[in-house]
C-alpha cells in the first residue's frame, strides 16, 4: 500500500481522513484487481504478493485505529481483538500505530482536551475495581489514568496493565495527582 501511495504521487496531509481515503481506495484496488486486468496489472505492478494471495478483506482503518484505540496503542492486543494470526491485520496495526506514533498524535485519545480532575470520593470508590464499569465510573476511570473524558476501552486498560497496576495507578492519582498509566502510553508511542 505505501508503494501505491508513493506512486500514485498523492501528497495529502498526513491526517485522519486522507489515511482512511488511502486505505479505503487501495482496499477497492486489491477487490477490483480480482476482475479487472488493468488493475491487476497495476497490483502486480507494486506488490511482490500475488493478487490471489492477499485477502480479500483487510481490516477497515476505522477498525484499525478502534483496535489501537482500545488497547492503550498495545500492537499484540490489537491485533487479539481485531484479527489473531492475520498477518495482513498485523501489517496495518504496525502502519496505523507508527501514525499515531507521529503524525497522527493529534488523533489518538491522549490529545484530546484535558478532562476536569475527578472527585477524590469517586476515584475512591473504584477501588477494588468492580467487575463491570457504569458510564460515570469509566468517566472517572479515564480521568484520574489518562486525563481524558473517553479514551481506551476498560477492558483494554486492564488487559494492558492488569487490575494490580490500575489500581495502584488510581491510588497514586489520589495521593498525588500523578498519572503513571498515561505516563507509560506515552512513553512507549514516544519509542515508537
Amino acid at each position: 500500500m505505501i508503494r501505491w501511495i508513493r506512486d500514485s504521487g498523492d501528497d495529502g496531509p498526513l491526517d485522519r481522513e486522507t489515511m482512511a481515503r488511502w486505505y479505503q481506495q487501495f482496499d477497492a484496488l486489491v477487490a477490483k484487481a480480482r476482475s479487472d486486468a488493468t488493475a491487476h496489472e497495476l497490483l502486480a505492478e507494486i506488490s511482490e504478493i500475488p493478487v490471489g494471495d492477499l485477502p480479500a478483506k483487510s481490516p477497515a482503518f476505522p477498525q484499525v485505529c478502534a483496535a489501537l484505540h482500545a488497547t492503550c496503542y498495545d500492537l499484540r492486543l490489537a491485533e487479539a481483538r481485531l484479527a489473531p494470526g492475520n498477518p495482513w491485520a498485523a501489517e496495518r496495526l504496525a502502519h496505523v500505530r507508527a501514525w499515531f506514533a507521529g503524525p497522527g498524535r493529534a488523533a489518538t485519545w491522549l490529545a484530546a482536551p484535558p478532562a476536569g480532575p475527578p472527585e477524590p470520593e469517586l476515584v475512591a470508590r473504584l477501588l477494588p475495581l468492580p467487575d463491570r464499569f457504569e458510564s460515570a465510573q469509566i468517566r472517572t476511570l479515564f480521568s484520574a489514568l489518562f486525563q481524558v473524558d473517553r479514551g481506551p476501552s476498560p477492558s483494554g486498560v486492564l488487559d494492558r496493565f492488569g487490575a494490580e497496576a490500575v489500581e495502584a495507578a488510581l491510588r497514586s492519582y489520589a495521593r498525588e495527582g500523578s498519572r503513571p498509566l498515561r505516563d507509560q502510553v506515552l512513553a512507549d508511542l514516544d519509542a515508537g
